[in-house]
């Protein structure tokens, strides 16, 4: 599966309001996320019932997906820190 790029035009009548996607927002889809993140489905589920991993939004009657840059945030928050004189390898 391929991530979604949300239009207007396609999005849920209630995202606005139940927070989903507005438009031009990027959206990851399942198969995505399990590659980009390495976690599997109950894993995530886990972390996001404790507040630990990005929220999916739904993008449809029976899909839902996660906001790239909500995605992005947390993986930067996770990254290690590293001092300036540090070398990578």
């Amino acid at each position: 599966m391929r991530a979604l790029d949300i239009g207007a035009d396609c999005r849920p009548h209630n995202a606005t309001e139940a927070g989903g996607p507005t438009s031009g927002e990027r959206i990851i889809r399942e198969e995505e996320m399990v590659a980009r993140s390495g976690l599997s489905r109950s894993t995530r589920w886990r972390l996001e019932k404790a507040g630990k991993f990005p929220r999916r939004v739904q993008i449809g009657a029976r899909a839902h997906g996660w906001r790239e840059t909500e995605f992005l945030a947390w993986t930067q928050s996770r990254a290690p820190r590293r001092k300036s004189g540090d070398l990578v390898g």
